[in-house]
């Protein structure tokens, strides 16, 4: 059996002869209303921006390292920059990084 990804919603998997369609759970938002949130577990490797810097909406504020690859974070929304994070600090999936006021 051999599983095929089809967009961000289903697997596919292949079974000669048949079809069948398996949901994957929702993956969490990357932003939680005016928090800059963990999508995943990994490492911060630096942020973008200092305490108390007005940001705006979809400005890169940080990047996270996960399996390999860095990840830019965006504000989700335009004010001030409260860093709940420092550089090097390793991270849980949904842990906050910052806060948006």
């Amino acid at each position: 059996m051999r599983l095929f990804r089809r967009g961000v919603s289903s697997l596919y998997p292949h079974i000669p002869g048949h079809l069948h369609t398996l949901p994957l759970p929702p993956r969490p938002p990357a932003v939680r209303e005016n928090r800059l949130v963990a999508p995943m577990p990994g490492v911060v490797t630096r942020y973008l921006v200092e305490e108390g810097q007005r940001v705006q909406e979809g400005q890169v504020v940080a990047y996270l390292e996960a399996m390999k690859m860095e990840n830019a974070l965006t504000a989700p929304c335009g004010g001030v920059v409260r860093l709940q994070g420092r550089p090097g600090q390793k991270v849980q999936r949904g842990e906050v990084l910052a806060i948006i006021e």
